[in-house]
C-alpha cells in the first residue's frame, strides 16, 4: 500500500512538467514571433541608421571647423612683428617678412611740419614716455632722433622709426597687401592728408596697398581723388553711445576692416553679399583667432602673426588627420593662373586652356612650359615643394612676379626646397645652403652668411658686377641705336622681352588666321566585332607551349569526378532508415570518404598552382614582346600615331 501511495504521489511531479510545458508554450505562438520578426527589423534598421546620421553629424562639424582651409585668410602683422621688434620699426616690418606674413599693417600719422611717418600715438608715447604728446606735435626731426633701442633691443640694426615711403619700399613688394591705417585728429589735421597719401602711394607704385580710416572723410576723399585704389572702413563700437558702427555705410569701399569681438556669421554673410572683404583686427589670442578661422574672415590682422601661423598649421594638421579633404575649386585654378602668368597666355592661344599642345598643337616657348609645370605643382596643393632652378627659362620680369605670387604667395604656408643660381631672391630664405663640389659649404640666414662667408660675398659681387655691366651696356647701346636712328630719319620702339614678343607674334598668328576653326583632334580606330579563336589559342599556347593545358584540364576533371564520387558514396553507404542493415561499416564508409575529399583537395591544389604558373609565364611573355616591340620600332611609329590629349587644364 505504501509503494502504490509512493507511485501515486509523483503525479504532482508530472503535473509540474505540464505546468512548465505550458510555461514555455508562449515561445511558439503567433504573436510571439510576429514580435522577434520585428525585433530583429529594427536591430537591422535602426543601428544603421543611428550611425549614418551620426557620422553625417560628425562630417559636418569637421567641415565647419576645417572649411577654411578652402581659403584661408590673409595674415596681416599689425606694425610687422611687435613679438620681435618695437612695432613699426623696420625691423618689425623684416621679421614679419622673413615670417611669410600675406600683409602688413602700417599705422600712418603725419608731423607737425607735414612728413607722414609709420607711427602711432601710442607708440610715441612709449618712446618719449610722456602719455599725452602726439605725433601731430613733433616734427620730422624730432621724430627722426627717437631712439627706440632702449625700449626694445632690435636684432637687425634698423631700429628707427621709418617715413612711409621708406616702409613701402620695403615691404610693398614682399607681401601681397599693405594696409594703411591712417591716424587722424581735428578736421585741420586731415586737411590734404588724403592727397599726401596717394601721392606717396604713386611714388612707392605700392599697386596692393589699402588705405582704411576712423574717418570716413578721409575714406570718402580717398575714394573721390582715386577710385582704383582699395578702400576700407572701420566698424567698432562708438565709445559715446555704445553701439556699433554702421555696417554698410560707405559706397565704394572694398574692405571693412571690424573689431573681432563684433564679428559673427551674420554680420560676415551681410558683408559678402555686398561683395565686400572682412578684416578682422586686431586678433592676439588662440581662441579668438580659432573663431575668426571658423567664421570665415578674409583677414586677420594680429601683433603675432608667428602664433597665428603655428595655430593655422596645427589646425591644418588636425582636419587633415581627421579625414578632410581640400578640395580643388576653379577659385584656386584661376589664382594659379594669375600667379603663373598665363593669363595672357590662355588669352592668345586659340581655345584657351583646352589648346591641345604636342602634336599638331600649339608649340609653346621654354618660358611657358615651365610656367605651366610651376601652375600644375601648384595646383595640387601639397605640403612639400621641390624647385630646381624654376625659373632659368623665363626672363626677369617674369621670374620677379613668380617668385612673389607663387613662392611668396600661394606657397606662404607651405615648405619649399628652392634650387637656383639667381642669387637676388636669397634675402627672402629662411635658411639658405651654399653648396660647393658637392658638399654644403655654408648654411644660415643670408645676413650671417654674408658677414661670415667669403665665398658667398664673392659670389654676390660677382652678381652685382654683372648686373651693373649689363646695365651699362643696355645704356650704351640703347644711346648708339637711338643716334643712328636719328641719323636715318627712323622712329623705332622697343620690342621688350621676349615674353611679349613672342606673345605678340602668336597673336598675330591668330588675327590673320580669322575665327579659329573646330580643334581637330585624331580618333583613335577602334576594331568592333568578337575575339578570333586564334587569339585564345595564341594565349592558351604561349607558355611552355601549352604543355600545361592539359594536366589542368585533367586536375579539373579529376576534382569534378572525385567530388561526384564522394557525394555517391555518401548516399549509397549510408542507410535509409535503422531498420535497413548498411552496406559497409561505419570505419570503411569514413575512410574511403576522408581518402575521396583529400584526392579531390589535391587535384584542385595542383589545377591552381598549374593554372597560376602558366597565367604568370603568359603575362611575362606578353610583357617582353610587348616591350621588345616598342623600344625596337622606328621613329615613323611613334610619329604616326595619335598626339595624347595633353591640356593645359584637365579635369
Amino acid at each position: 500500500m505504501a509503494i502504490f501511495e509512493w507511485r501515486h504521489r509523483r503525479r504532482p511531479f508530472d503535473a509540474g512538467g505540464t505546468r512548465r510545458r505550458r510555461f514555455f508554450s508562449p515561445l511558439y505562438s503567433r504573436n510571439f514571433k510576429r514580435t522577434i520578426l520585428f525585433a530583429v527589423i529594427f536591430l537591422a534598421i535602426f543601428p544603421p541608421l543611428y550611425f549614418h546620421f551620426k557620422l553625417r553629424r560628425i562630417r559636418q562639424i569637421v567641415a565647419q571647423k576645417c572649411d577654411w582651409l578652402h581659403h584661408p585668410p590673409l595674415i596681416c602683422a599689425h606694425g610687422g612683428d611687435s613679438t620681435l621688434a618695437f612695432p613699426n620699426t623696420m625691423d618689425a616690418y623684416s621679421f614679419a617678412i622673413r615670417s611669410r606674413v600675406d600683409c602688413i599693417e602700417v599705422d600712418v600719422s603725419r608731423s607737425s611740419d607735414g612728413v607722414l611717418f609709420a607711427l602711432h600715438n601710442r607708440d610715441l608715447q612709449r618712446i618719449a614716455r610722456n602719455s599725452s604728446v602726439q605725433v601731430g606735435d613733433l616734427s620730422m626731426k624730432q621724430i627722426k632722433e627717437l631712439d627706440v633701442s632702449e625700449i626694445v633691443k632690435g636684432t637687425l640694426g634698423s631700429s628707427r622709426i621709418p617715413t612711409l615711403e621708406e616702409a613701402l619700399a620695403l615691404i610693398s613688394n614682399s607681401v601681397r597687401k599693405v594696409i594703411l591705417d591712417a591716424k587722424v585728429g581735428p578736421p585741420m589735421y586731415e586737411k590734404g592728408l588724403a592727397q599726401d597719401i596717394l601721392s606717396i602711394i604713386e611714388r612707392a607704385q605700392c599697386n596692393n596697398c589699402i588705405v582704411w580710416a576712423k574717418s570716413d572723410t578721409l575714406a570718402r576723399d580717398i575714394i573721390r581723388r582715386a577710385p582704383d585704389t582699395m578702400v576700407g572702413y572701420i566698424v567698432m563700437v562708438d565709445p559715446l553711445t555704445g553701439a556699433r558702427n554702421s555696417l554698410l555705410r560707405m559706397k565704394g569701399a572694398r574692405v571693412v576692416g571690424v573689431y573681432h569681438p563684433l564679428i559673427d556669421e551674420e554680420l560676415v554673410r551681410v558683408v559678402r553679399r555686398r561683395n565686400k572683404e572682412v578684416y578682422a583686427w586686431t586678433v592676439d589670442d588662440a581662441d579668438p583667432m580659432k573663431r575668426m578661422l571658423h567664421l570665415g574672415v578674409d583677414a586677420v590682422v594680429t601683433s603675432d602673426p608667428s602664433m597665428f601661423q603655428g595655430l593655422m598649421e596645427d589646425l591644418r594638421t588636425e582636419c587633415l588627420e581627421e579625414g578632410f579633404s581640400i578640395r580643388t575649386t576653379r577659385e584656386r585654378y584661376d589664382k594659379v593662373i594669375e600667379a603663373c602668368s598665363l593669363s595672357k597666355d590662355l588669352e592668345i592661344l586659340s581655345f584657351g586652356d583646352q589648346t591641345v599642345i604636342g602634336e599638331r598643337g600649339i608649340n609653346l616657348s621654354g618660358g611657358q612650359k615651365q610656367r605651366i609645370q610651376i601652375a600644375r605643382a601648384l595646383y595640387q596643393d601639397a605640403d612639400i615643394y621641390l624647385f630646381d632652378d624654376p625659373f632659368s627659362a623665363v626672363d626677369a620680369h617674369t621670374g620677379s612676379h613668380l617668385f612673389k605670387e607663387a613662392l611668396r604667395g600661394l606657397l606662404c604656408s607651405k615648405s619649399v626646397i628652392y634650387v637656383t643660381h639667381q642669387v637676388e631672391f636669397l634675402p627672402s630664405a629662411d635658411l639658405i645652403l651654399v653648396m660647393k663640389d658637392g658638399r654644403i659649404s655654408q648654411a644660415g640666414k643670408y645676413n650671417d652668411i654674408l658677414i661670415s662667408g667669403t665665398d658667398f660675398r664673392e659670389l654676390i659681387g660677382a652678381h652685382q658686377e654683372s648686373l651693373a655691366v649689363v646695365g651699362s651696356a643696355d645704356a650704351s647701346s640703347v644711346s648708339e641705336n637711338s643716334a643712328l636712328d636719328e641719323e636715318n630719319g627712323v622712329v623705332r620702339d622697343d620690342i621688350g622681352f621676349d615674353g611679349k614678343q613672342e606673345s605678340q607674334d602668336l597673336k598675330n598668328d591668330k588675327l590673320d588666321s580669322g575665327e579659329p576653326q573646330r580643334q581637330f583632334v585624331q580618333e583613335e580606330e577602334r576594331a568592333k566585332g568578337s575575339v578570333a579563336l586564334d587569339v585564345y589559342w595564341k594565349y592558351i599556347t604561349l607558355a611552355y607551349g601549352g604543355a600545361l593545358v592539359p594536366f589542368i584540364l585533367l586536375g579539373q576533371i579529376l576534382f569534378q569526378l572525385l567530388q561526384i564520387g564522394s557525394n555517391y558514396w555518401m548516399a549509397w553507404a549510408t542507410p535509409i532508415s535503422e531498420d535497413v542493415q548498411a552496406p559497409v561499416k561505419l570505419s570503411t564508409l569514413m575512410v574511403v570518404y576522408v581518402a575521396l575529399a583529400f584526392g579531390s583537395s589535391l587535384c584542385i591544389l595542383v589545377r591552381a598552382t598549374l593554372l597560376v604558373t602558366a597565367g604568370y609565364k603568359t603575362a611575362t611573355e606578353l610583357f617582353h614582346k610587348m616591350h621588345h616591340c616598342i623600344f625596337r620600332s622606328p621613329m615613323s611609329f611613334k610619329i604616326a600615331k595619335t598626339c595624347s590629349k595633353t591640356c593645359i587644364y584637365s579635369s
